[in-house]
């Protein structure tokens, strides 16, 4: 069986988690908004993080998101994410020092994002970091079409 190159695994990595359609830029606590054309197809919701937390080996770094989705000035959804939940990552660097965890990553929220028609649509979000989270230096919310 063939391996695969560090530069094929990449590809199909991020075919995997889909075109990124938008982001709301978050550098840490508080709101923000985007607006973002969507196409009408599946959506999932991915945390673009970069920070340091404390945590056994598998602990993910805790931050919360409050997401209220609306088009045309009409709310079509609101939903509550958490990175705790999440059980898929992809990291850049991820240094992990007697539960001294340091990285970049982007975790893949566990919350449906239900059926939004195509046009203009707003992402409100409000990013709240938990306990064991230690510094932030990024917290976005990454919202992708398909997987």
């Amino acid at each position: 069986m063939k391996r695969l190159s560090l530069l094929t695994f990449a590809l199909l990595l991020v075919a995997c988690r889909g075109k990124i359609a938008g982001t709301v830029p978050l550098a840490g606590d508080g709101d923000a908004e985007a607006k973002i054309q969507t196409t009408g197809g599946k959506l999932t919701l991915w945390a673009d993080t970069d920070g340091k937390w404390e945590g056994s080996e598998n602990t993910k770094i805790d931050i919360r998101y409050d997401i209220e989705i609306l088009q045309q000035g009409k709310s079509l959804a609101r939903l509550t994410c958490q990175t705790s939940d999440a059980n898929t990552s992809v990291c850049g660097t991820h240094t992990n020092i007697m539960g001294q965890h340091d990285a970049d990553c982007e975790l893949k929220l566990r919350c449906d994002v239900p059926a939004i028609p195509a046009g203009e649509t707003v992402f409100r979000v409000k990013g709240t970091t938990g306990t064991n989270v230690k510094m932030i230096r990024k917290m976005s919310l990454n919202v992708r079409s398909g997987s």
